[in-house]
């Protein structure tokens, strides 16, 4: 309960310990209401590999080759960390395996297939092009598109509601947190929703969890990431055991979100290994190229 989900209608799962990474990412999204589809836009600034070696390690190409050939999209690692095709398709065949879930309840069982079910037939990533920005740093764009965004969102739901009410009948947990959880649970409201192109979310935290991953007690990396998201029309607010939050706004026709991933500094030990395996455009326009996706669903 110590991490809030801000795209729960999306897999996380941890990265490799030594993997491909990048400076910045930027991801443009739009919630076309008429056809129930979110299109989203995602350019990665500045990739790199992360053990600052002249290329690429054995397991940093092994990730570059599973980008390009499994439908896998990265979600600021700090919050959300991949859209991942292969995993999701491992997690349906556990749960059919009566033996991988003995501890869970059938109600969980039944409400995490269909989540899984709904993610798997209606998520799909397609890779765009690499290039170099004005910087010469190397860049990479891919183009989400997720069907049947209300059916998502109400399995999610569902499935979100199921595991906090399991949570909250753990004999383990303290107190306030079983507080938290049984104020949230109370409420009707959803956890997660869409308004226009305004992700809304609420999550059950105690308030001094909040301070820490939020406030005043997080990190100086966290803030910094925060005074970003906030400075990019984010916002978070605390009250009576819940985080409430938004990304996006109501109104326009497409929303935006750019954060830094990391401090580390780009080296372009990436080109080499990424020129073997796809073209680099040295000029693309990345912005027109989101506006065309998001707006259009057809790339450029």
């Amino acid at each position: 309960m110590k991490r809030p989900v801000l795209f729960l209608l999306l897999i996380s799962v941890a990265l490799l310990t030594a993997c491909l990474d990048f400076e910045r990412e930027t991801i443009t999204f739009r919630h076309d209401a008429k056809t129930d589809t979110l299109r989203l836009f995602h350019v990665y600034h500045g990739i790199f590999g992360a053990e600052g070696q002249s290329g690429l390690s054995e397991q940093e190409q092994a990730q570059l080759n599973d980008v390009l050939t499994n439908e896998r999209a990265f979600f600021f690692s700090n919050w959300i960390l991949e859209y991942n095709r292969p995993l999701i398709k491992e997690s349906l065949k556990k749960l059919r395996d009566p033996a991988e879930n003995a501890d869970k309840p059938a109600a969980l069982i039944v409400k995490e297939k269909t989540l899984l079910e709904l993610l798997l037939a209606n998520v799909r990533v397609e890779n765009g092009p690499f290039f170099h920005d004005a910087n010469g740093k190397l860049c990479g764009a891919q183009r989400v598109t997720v069907q049947k965004v209300s059916e998502i969102v109400r399995a999610a739901n569902e499935y979100i509601r199921e595991t906090l009410r399991r949570e909250a009948a753990n004999p383990e947990i303290e107190d306030a947190e079983r507080e938290a959880l049984r104020h949230s649970l109370a409420k009707a409201g959803e956890f997660l929703r869409f308004d226009g192109n305004r992700l809304a979310f609420r999550w059950p935290l105690t308030h001094e969890d909040y301070k820490k991953s939020f406030g005043e007690l997080a990190d100086k990396e966290t803030q910094a990431v925060l005074g970003e998201f906030i400075g990019e029309g984010g916002h978070f607010a605390w009250e009576r055991g819940e985080v409430f939050g938004h990304v996006g706004t109501t109104n326009q026709q497409s929303s935006k979100l750019s954060l830094r991933h990391n401090q580390k500094p780009y080296v372009p030990n990436a080109v080499a290994a990424v020129r073997a395996r796809a073209k680099i455009l040295e000029k693309f326009d990345a912005v027109a190229a989101a506006k065309a996706f998001v707006e259009t669903g057809k790339a450029p």
